[in-house]
């Protein structure tokens, strides 16, 4: 029974943050660092969507390569990714 509760709440939970937009918001965030950085800006300033990159320097390195694609490619790549890592996590 337990199990069946995990998995209605997973379920709702993922729902809700898709319907918010609250998917992906760290690759948005990163993201837009790697582009400030790549236009000679400090990305560790408030960006001009208003958030603030908190991350240490070598986090930019990895997120270099969303700069050169759309959002959404960047964010379903970084997501699709973390499940993979996950999945290999567990299953080692």
């Amino acid at each position: 029974m337990l199990p069946l509760w995990f998995a209605i709440v997973a379920v709702h939970r993922v729902f809700v943050f898709v319907s918010q937009g609250w998917v992906g918001v760290d690759v948005r965030i990163y993201r837009e660092a790697a582009l400030v950085l790549l236009a000679g800006g400090n990305p560790w300033e408030v960006l001009p969507s208003g958030a603030h990159f908190a991350a240490p320097p070598p986090t930019l390195l990895f997120f270099l390569p969303t700069a050169f694609v759309p959002l959404p490619v960047a964010s379903v790549a970084i997501i699709a990714i973390c499940m993979a890592s996950g999945v290999f996590v567990v299953r080692r």
